[in-house]
């Protein structure tokens, strides 16, 4: 849709060679979308891009061995913070700090540092998301997401 708002949330990617996922990328349109506590292993190329229209926000999301974690230089804008000065970041708009994200054997979460996409989560369900650390996502998103798996 032309305003859409999106939880991508505790979700499994595992041996995949990219886009997981791809927001944006149709103009004029825009995309809102929360990313968190999601479990990304043995990506071969990249996980998310944000493309044209896309405002996207990853907190608490653990990445095993993900080659390119986000791609550089893509026309959305991304936060995703990987220290507790980026962390910090989020309190004006979230009324509390952002979840760090988790790189093991990974790459880095490039052209994923521009606080201008905090700003748009303001009204958004993402303030009262319950964020688990990431150290406990592998684990839980592997018992709770998947085929046959209803929660």
């Amino acid at each position: 849709g032309s305003q859409d708002t999106i939880t991508f949330a505790r979700n499994y990617l595992y041996q995949t060679s990219g886009r997981g996922p791809r927001i944006g990328g149709t103009s004029p349109y825009s995309q809102v979308v929360h990313m968190y506590n999601n479990y990304f292993v043995d990506i071969t190329d990249h996980a998310m891009d944000a493309d044209t229209g896309a405002h996207a926000l990853l907190e608490g999301n653990y990445f095993n061995s993900v080659v390119r974690p986000s791609i550089a230089d893509r026309p959305g804008i991304a936060f995703a913070p990987t220290s507790a000065t980026m962390t910090a970041q989020c309190k004006s708009s979230l009324g509390r700090d952002c979840v760090s994200n988790t790189l093991l054997g990974s790459g880095e979460l490039a052209g994923a540092a521009n606080t201008a996409a905090i700003s748009k989560f303001t009204a958004n369900a993402a303030k009262s998301a319950d964020i688990m650390d990431p150290s406990k996502v592998g684990a839980y998103v592997q018992d709770n997401a998947g085929t046959g798996k209803i929660n």
